[in-house]
């Protein structure tokens, strides 16, 4: 399942697109739809992970690797509870930009 947004009828102002999708994304929405063509490059564009949360997930899928092979279903990594939930959304954006 994916959270996805209404589109945002102001497509003249692409600031405050900009300025929703930053909200957005920082309460887990996923995707947003677009009313105009104008919308689209900056819709996609704030929906790619950025290169911090892609060292991230590359760095938590290599430790949650590891401790698989030691039969562990859980760790802490960055002082964050990792189970295999998460394993599996990090290893679901490493393919997305085609780093799995």
């Amino acid at each position: 399942m994916v959270s996805l947004d209404t589109p945002y009828t102001s497509f003249k102002d692409p600031e405050g697109l900009k300025k929703e999708l930053e909200y957005l994304k920082g309460i887990g929405m996923k995707a947003k739809f677009a009313i105009h063509p104008s919308q689209v490059d900056i819709i996609n564009a704030a929906f790619q992970p950025t290169e911090e949360e892609i060292k991230f997930a590359q760095g938590l899928v290599e430790a949650f690797e590891v401790a698989l092979e030691k039969g562990k279903a859980a760790i802490n990594y960055q002082d964050k509870m990792v189970d295999i939930p998460v394993y599996k959304r990090m290893v679901k954006l490493l393919k997305r930009v085609n780093l799995r």
